[in-house]
C-alpha cells in the first residue's frame, strides 16, 4: 500500500505492507498532493536479507551500524545470526528503506509499525518537531500532556481524566509531536501512537505538561528548569545524528521557556483526575 501523508508540514510518501496498525488511522493524514520535498519511507518483506557493508562500522547492543558520507544502514539479527531487519537511509532521511525478514511471521506488522515510527520521528526531529512519550488529551480547546516512564500510571490517569470529561479526547496516546510556532507550543497527532493506535490529525495549543509520579497523596507543582530538562530528556525520542541533536537542544530550550511543566503526584484512583480537572479550570 502506498499513501501520501501530511503531518504538520511534513510530507511522507509512505509504502507499507500491513493494515494491522494503520487501518482506519492513516487515512486521516492522507493527501492527494505530491510534494517535491516528500520523504520516502518504504517497508518491504523479504526472505534472505544480506548485509551491505559501508566505510564505517559501529556495534551497539544487538545492532550493527554501517555508514558512509551518503548513507547509513542499521542491521539487527536473530539469535542464530540471520538478519532480522535492515534499515537503510540517506543521511538526510530523504529516502528510508526498511526491510523485514519474512521469518518474523506474526510479528511482521508490529515490527513494521515500530520501525517505521522510529524513522518518522527521526524525520520529525529534522523538521524541528519534538516527539514526546506522553498521552496528549484535548480538553477545553487545548492539549494536556500526561507523561512519565512505563508503569507511572499514564494510561490509568488518562482513562480517569477522560471519564470525567466526556468532551475530551486523545490526540495521540503515546507519541505526540511538539512544535513551536510564533512563540507558542503546539501538539500534533501522528499515525504512530502506541500499541492501541489512538490518535487524531490535529494541531492543538499546549496547555501544559504533567510528569506523573505514583503517590499516596495528590499534588500538582511547577518545577524548576533543571528538573524540567531532566524529565523531558527521559521522555523524548533521542536523535541519532548531529544536526538533529542540535535541533532537539534548540526545541528543548524553547519549550522550557514557553511551557508550563508540572510534577503530578497522583493516586491510583479517579480522585487525582478530579484534582487535575480543578487545576485546569483554575488556569482558565
Amino acid at each position: 500500500m502506498n499513501k501520501l501523508l501530511k503531518i504538520g508540514d511534513i510530507n511522507i510518501d509512505f509504502t507499507y505492507q500491513f493494515d494491522s496498525y494503520f487501518k482506519d488511522v492513516v487515512n486521516a493524514y492522507q493527501t492527494d498532493e505530491f510534494h517535491d520535498d516528500s520523504y520516502k519511507l518504504i517497508v518491504t518483506v523479504e526472505k534472505d536479507l544480506r548485509e551491505e557493508k559501508k566505510e564505517n562500522k559501529f556495534v551497539y547492543n544487538d545492532n550493527i551500524k554501517w555508514s558512509d558520507s551518503e548513507e547509513t544502514s542499521i542491521i539487527t539479527h536473530f539469535p542464530d545470526g540471520r538478519i532480522k531487519s535492515i534499515i537503510s537511509y540517506k543521511n538526510d532521511y530523504s529516502l528510508i528503506k526498511i526491510t523485514l525478514n519474512e521469518d518474523l511471521k506474526d510479528k511482521l506488522p508490529e515490527y513494521e509499525y515500530v520501525l517505521s515510527g522510529k524513522m518518522f520521528f527521526e524525520i520529525a526531529l529534522k523538521k524541528k518537531y519534538l516527539p514526546v512519550h506522553a498521552s496528549a488529551i484535548k480538553v477545553n480547546g487545548k492539549a494536556v500532556l500526561l507523561s512519565g516512564p512505563s508503569k507511572s500510571g499514564k494510561s490509568t490517569q488518562s482513562k480517569y481524566f477522560l471519564d470525567l470529561n466526556r468532551n475530551a479526547y486523545i490526540i495521540n496516546e503515546d507519541k505526540p509531536l511538539l512544535k513551536i510556532d510564533d512563540g507558542r507550543v503546539f501538539v500534533l497527532g501522528t499515525p504512530w501512537s502506541g500499541k492501541h493506535v489512538i490518535n487524531a490529525n490535529e494541531k492543538v495549543l499546549l496547555q501544559g505538561i504533567y510528569f506523573l509520579n505514583k503517590s499516596t497523596k495528590t499534588s500538582i507543582n511547577e518545577i524548576d528548569r533543571k528538573l524540567k530538562l531532566k524529565l523531558l530528556m527521559k521522555n523524548i525520542h533521542r536523535p541519532s545524528d548531529e544536526e538533529s541533536i542540535d535541533n532537539m537542544i534548540e526545541v528543548l530550550n524553547n519549550l522550557i521557556d514557553l511551557s508550563s511543566i508540572y510534577h503530578f503526584d497522583c493516586e491510583n484512583n479517579i480522585s487525582s483526575a478530579r484534582v487535575l480537572q480543578t487545576f485546569l479550570e483554575d488556569q482558565i
